[in-house]
């Protein structure tokens, strides 16, 4: 794969990115003070305001708020009383904030604990927090909005970026009536519920967070939790965007119809239908987290790292993109998992205009596992589904797959790339430079190292009577594949006469009922062209060449797509709570190089790149000095201003009290002898804190 960003361009823009995302006080900010939850209240709805202080807040700002709030660093922490910052926020930017809470509620609206529904920009905020929606009736009341860490729904038009998220968000309603089980009318995500129109941009958005509800037919994600209900026109992008938490969702009963439920380390469900408008971007973007959903569940319509399901898309693009966390669906038959999509469905709408279903993934890499126990299962897309002959396109380039695939279901299967492509009428796919090192199993059908078969299953909607083609060229298997089906290492079965799989390389064990190194012997007429497999024997649309030519023709191909970045994560791994103050020297390089290997390892990378960075990462950690000696003063001052007031408890609320408490036990457990300067420096920091947010308990007397 060729180098698609030079490493000194990476370090220049995490020097400028490392300064963006960390909320901090701006030099001279803009506005009107705020220094209190009743000045916050009471701000002008298009006036320019910052906060000069951190601040509670018992009641949310009602009005629809069109100005501009710059947190300037400074914390506002959200009570069960307000449940969010703002209701509404219409054009307006929120900026520089931190943002904590921790409360249970039977709210069932939209739900963000920086707004409840929302159009603007949002930047550089943090928000850590704990929020758990538990109705009052669990079985009848019914969740029908958005809800997110930072926005509940985002109403049209937005930018969010460099948005950080801790905590949880848990939806409790189970609603067992069968009202609206499609899902279209809610989400769940970790930065935002959903986004109903407009353009919509994540940019640097990084999810902690656990993510799940229990409430059957709600998509679940990440960043989002799901776009538009039909009819809306929606075009949403993702750059430079993780999630790092477990991300749950229920799924749909059986019985209930078709399901529109998806769970996605990034995107839940990426719906759009019935508009030729619609664009879905992922770029650069990462998926580290458990993504699965609940054991208990019914259906649901896909489980991916990147989106769950893409329904009815008009274009989607994923691009440079990671799933290193495991994906696991338990549903039989429509519980599909993939390393990067658990199913996408592309209409042509030959009856709304016509338009494209363009589906593209390019230079993509899946590490983690992907298991379907009774479903299709692929290391990039389990279930293409795509209708309208001329209109549909999926495409993949430059992908590779090294993670464990299994499947369990015998109609969709296991494949490196995809599951079984099916398809109304025949639309185009394109499969090129591709390489699986992988195993695939399914227990209930067949595998292959590309992907599992390509069936035409109707003349639906087509515009015409010529499929378009169906090609596969310069892929790699490298993978075991085992099954109770076809074992092939290319694909099992092709159902369409327009076939081509040409330049094509394994060198795998098959162990199935129906084995081949390429594909099994078909009755369509398939074009084979340079196909080869270390062997001697003869096979299928192949040709056996000795392990000098197999390895060469391996060399060519893997050198165009991105290496395995799992020495590099290791490596991060090691370093992640290294800090600043337990070294004199060496640090600032150190720094640079850490979150230039973080970059580079959230996304598809060459494996020159990977090789190069994480040399350089250990050349800065082999430069680093620690001190000589950790300094205890600022520590030790702290705890003696503690110790006068041991015996104050009755002057203070209790709240405050508390956090005192628990600071100063902290602060008294910390060993001096062997503890870190930063260990140290943190217990400090964190009891004077404390301390200065003491309240006093009013003397009503004086009143």
């Amino acid at each position: 794969m060729k180098r698609i960003i030079s490493i000194f361009m990476i370090v220049a823009l995490v020097l400028a990115s490392v300064l963006a995302i960390i909320p901090v006080a701006a030099a001279d900010p803009e506005g009107e003070a705020i220094n209190t939850a009743t000045e916050f209240l009471a701000m002008n709805p298009e006036g320019k305001y910052y906060l000069a202080k951190d601040i509670t807040i018992s009641k949310a700002y009602e009005a629809e708020f069109k100005g501009n709030l710059d947190g300037n660093g400074k914390t506002v922490t959200v009570t069960a009383t307000a449940l969010t910052m703002f209701a509404v926020v219409k054009d307006g930017t929120i900026k520089n904030l931190n943002v904590k809470a921790n409360y249970e509620t039977n709210n069932l609206k939209s739900l963000g604990l920086v707004a409840n529904k929302a159009q603007g920009i949002f930047a550089n905020i943090n928000v850590n927090a704990d929020v758990k929606v538990v109705p009052a009736n669990a079985d009848a009341d019914i969740f029908k909005n958005g809800a997110g860490l930072v926005i509940g729904e985002i109403t049209d038009t937005s930018t969010l970026s460099n948005i950080t998220t801790y905590g949880s968000i848990d939806i409790q309603t189970k609603m067992s009536t069968k009202d609206d089980p499609a899902g279209l009318n809610y989400g769940v995500g970790g930065v935002a519920g959903r986004a109903l129109k407009g353009e919509v941009k994540f940019i640097s958005c990084t999810n902690n967070a656990y993510t799940n509800t229990l409430q059957p037919g709600v998509p679940v994600g990440g960043i989002l939790g799901a776009t538009a209900a039909e009819g809306a026109s929606v075009q949403v992008s993702f750059e430079s965007c993780v999630n790092n938490g477990e991300i749950v969702t229920y799924g749909v009963p059986s019985g209930w119809g078709n399901a529109h439920t998806g769970v996605g380390g990034i995107l839940g469900n990426a719906l759009g239908t019935k508009s030729p408008n619609n664009k879905f971007v992922l770029k650069n973007c990462r998926n580290n987290g458990y993504i699965h959903q609940n054991e208990e569940c019914g259906k649901v319509t896909g489980v991916g790292g990147m989106i769950g399901r893409a329904y009815a898309s008009a274009n989607l693009t994923l691009e440079n993109c990671v799933n290193a966390g495991k994906i696991e669906a338990f549903y039989d038959g429509w519980a599909p998992a993939g390393g990067m999509i658990g199913t996408n469905m592309t209409y042509g709408f030959a009856w709304a205009g016509s338009h494209a279903g363009i589906v593209t993934i390019k230079n993509c890499i899946n590490i983690g596992e992907v298991v379907a126990h009774k479903a299709a299962a692929a290391g990039m897309l389990a279930i293409p589904a795509q209708f309208n002959v001329k209109e549909c396109q999926l495409t993949l380039q430059n992908c590779v797959n090294y993670g464990k695939i299994t499947g369990g279901y015998a109609s969709d299967g296991a494949g490196g790339m995809l599951g079984r492509v099916g398809t109304y009428g025949f639309s185009g796919l394109t499969i090129s430079n591709c390489v699986n090192y992988g195993d695939i199993t399914n227990t209930a059908g067949g595998a292959a190292g590309i992907v599992f078969a390509v069936e035409k299953l109707g003349e639906i909607y087509t515009k015409g009577t010529d499929p378009n083609p169906t090609i596969i060229e310069n892929c790699v298997n490298l993978g075991k594949i085992t099954s109770t089906g076809a074992a092939a290492g290319i694909v099992t079965k092709v159902d369409t006469n327009d076939t081509t799989i040409k330049n094509c390389v394994s060198n795998a064990t098959y162990e199935g009922t129906n084995n081949a190194p390429v594909m099994p012997q078909s009755d369509k007429t398939v074009t084979a062209e340079g196909n080869i497999f270390l062997g001697t024997d003869t096979a299928a649309y192949a040709t056996a060449a000795d392990e000098a030519t197999v390895n060469a023709k391996i060399a060519e191909i893997v050198a165009n797509v991105p290496g395995n970045p799992a020495e590099l994560d290791a490596l991060i791994a090691t370093v992640a709570d290294y800090e600043q103050a337990d070294y004199k020297a060496g640090w600032d390089n150190f720094a640079t190089m850490r979150a230039a290997a973080i970059a580079i390892s959230n996304m598809a990378s060459s494996a020159e790149d990977i090789a190069t960075i994480k040399a350089d990462l250990e050349a800065a950690i082999d430069a680093l000095e620690p001190i000589d000696a950790v300094d205890t003063a600022a520590l030790d001052a702290a705890l003696a201003d503690a110790a006068v007031l041991a015996d104050k408890e009755t002057e203070y609320t209790p709240v405050t009290w508390n956090a005192f408490k628990t600071a100063l036990e902290a602060a008294q457990a910390v060993d001096k002898t062997t503890a870190k300067q930063s260990t140290i420096n943190k217990a400090a920091e964190a009891l004077t804190a404390a301390m200065a947010g003491l309240e006093l308990i009013p003397d009503l007397n004086a009143l």
